[in-house]
């Protein structure tokens, strides 16, 4: 659809099957029902949108759909028993009308309480929605996607999700009593669980330390920190996991 396009009309690809349909970044308003029963694998819906109208994607099946953060209004129906495969992200939604979310299939990730409890107002089941204000709900929705994941849908939303230095202390190494000995942890392909439980190991190994053996704070316990047990923490019995370190490099 060429630029200076300003206008979708209603039920413009009710149940098309387009793999991919690019809008320009004209278009301000979208018609009722536009995407009704639409079963488009790739849309991007543009920035100047505000308004997502009633019925717009009910029904619909979008492998991947992103739609402006900004969107303040959400329409009656828009999103009713709709099929989104992408995490969508509203920063701040000012209004949402009866039923909008009713039997949505996918995810919804907003910055405040206030937008998440206008989400389920409309329909939306609590387990569909995020409010990344709250760290305890981004554990919950996160701690099974790797940290690769987590940066991939802050690049997406624009903004950060979970602390980056959230390994810090393990990525420049871990101390022992007299060196530094270094590990090469490829964290990147860690689950946020993994990562808190190997956190945590490495914590109360440290605390346990200073008490038995009177360790100054500085320094962290190497000892037990990665045995078995501690391994155990995050792969269990699998023995097809591959290892999250490599051998210690041989200090100078």
């Amino acid at each position: 659809i060429p630029e200076g396009v300003t206008v979708i009309p209603e039920e413009c690809f009710t149940s098309s099957k387009i793999k991919v349909l690019k809008l320009p970044s004209s278009i301000v308003t979208i018609g009722e029902g536009a995407f009704l029963t639409a079963q488009i694998e790739i849309l991007e819906i543009p920035d100047g949108v505000k308004s997502i109208s009633d019925e717009c994607f009910a029904m619909s099946n979008i492998k991947s759909l992103k739609i402006p953060s900004e969107i303040e209004t959400i329409g009656a129906y828009a999103f009713q028993f709709a099929n989104i495969n992408t995490p969508i992200y509203i920063k701040n939604i000012l209004s949402i009308e009866h039923d909008a979310f009713l039997g949505f299939q996918g995810m919804i990730y907003t910055d405040n309480k206030e937008s998440k409890d206008k989400f389920i107002e409309a329909g939306l089941n609590t387990k569909h929605v995020v409010d990344l204000s709250s760290r305890e709900e981004c554990f919950k929705a996160l701690k099974n996607k790797t940290f690769k994941e987590i940066r991939q849908l802050e690049s997406d939303f624009g903004r950060e999700i979970w602390d980056k230095d959230y390994l810090n202390t393990i990525e420049q190494g871990v101390f022992t009593k007299d060196r530094n000995i270094s590990f090469d942890f490829k964290y990147f392909d860690m689950t946020l669980l993994e990562a808190h439980k190997l956190k945590k190991a490495i914590l109360d190994d440290s605390k346990k330390s200073m008490i038995d053996n009177s360790t100054p704070q500085s320094n962290i316990s190497g000892k037990s920190m990665f045995n078995q047990d501690n391994l155990k923490l995050l792969y269990g019995t699998d023995n097809n996991k591959q290892p999250i370190i490599s051998k210690p490099k041989t200090p100078r």
